[in-house]
C-alpha cells in the first residue's frame, strides 16, 4: 500500500504538469482511497483530503469530487464528528441527500464506495445486520471498481459479517452463509498467493 500511495502522488504530480486534469482527478482518489486503507491517521489523510478537495472543485470533475466527498464522511463518522456513530450526515449534509445524488450519477464507483464504507462502519461498531445489508449492496455494484482495493476490502468485511451473524443464524441462513464463506475464502486463498504483504495476515 505504502509503494501504491507514492506512485498514486507521482501520477497525480506527472498529470499535473502535462494538463491532464482528468487524469489527476483519478490519481486524487485513488490516493486517498489507498490512504484510508493504510495505517496513516485520519487527521493527517484529512489535511490531504482537504487540500485535493480545493483541486477536484477547480476541475469540475463531478465524479471524482463525489469520491472525495464519501470519503470525508468516513473520515468525519470515525472521528465522531457526524450526528451518530453510524451516520453521515452532519451540518453540511444529510445523508439521504448524498445517496439521493450518488444513485443518480452515471458512474456508479462512488455509490459502490458509499456502500462498502457504510459496510465497515456498521461491522467495526457491531452493528450486523446493517453491516449485512450494506454488504449486498456492496457486492450488487462491485464490478465498477474491480480491479482496485476496495475489492478485497469489501469481501473481507463482508466475510467477518456473516461470521459474526452466523451464531444466531437460521439453519437455511447458516447454509447461505457457509456457502458465501468458502467463495470469500477461495478469492483470497488467490489473493494471498499473489500479494502475501496485503493479503495473507487476512486469509
Amino acid at each position: 500500500l505504502k509503494n501504491s500511495i507514492e506512485y498514486s502522488i507521482k501520477g497525480y504530480l506527472n498529470s499535473l504538469q502535462a494538463g491532464q486534469h482528468f487524469e489527476a482527478g483519478i490519481c486524487v482518489s485513488l490516493t486517498l482511497l489507498l490512504m484510508l486503507f493504510s495505517s496513516l491517521k485520519l487527521d493527517s489523510i484529512y489535511q490531504d483530503l482537504l487540500k485535493y478537495l480545493k483541486f477536484v472543485k477547480t476541475i469540475n470533475q463531478i465524479n471524482y469530487l463525489n469520491d472525495i466527498v464519501v470519503y470525508e464522511k468516513v473520515i468525519l463518522c470515525l472521528k465522531g464528528l457526524t450526528i451518530n456513530t453510524f451516520s453521515f450526515s452532519n451540518q453540511k449534509i444529510e445523508e439521504k441527500q448524498l445517496l439521493s445524488e450518488l444513485k443518480k450519477t452515471k458512474r456508479k464507483a462512488s455509490l459502490h464506495m458509499y456502500y462498502f464504507f457504510k459496510l465497515q462502519i456498521f461491522y467495526l461498531f457491531e452493528n450486523y445486520n446493517e453491516a449485512l445489508e450494506m454488504a449486498v449492496e456492496s457486492h450488487k455494484t462491485k464490478e465498477i471498481n474491480a480491479g482496485t482495493i476496495i475489492i478485497p476490502e469489501h469481501y473481507f468485511y463482508y466475510s467477518l459479517t456473516l461470521t459474526s451473524l452466523y451464531p444466531a443464524a437460521s439453519k437455511s441462513e447458516k447454509r447461505q452463509f457457509h456457502k458465501l464463506l468458502k467463495k470469500h475464502l477461495k478469492l483470497f486463498a488467490k489473493w494471498s498467493k499473489s500479494c502475501p504483504e496485503n493479503f495473507l495476515h487476512k486469509y
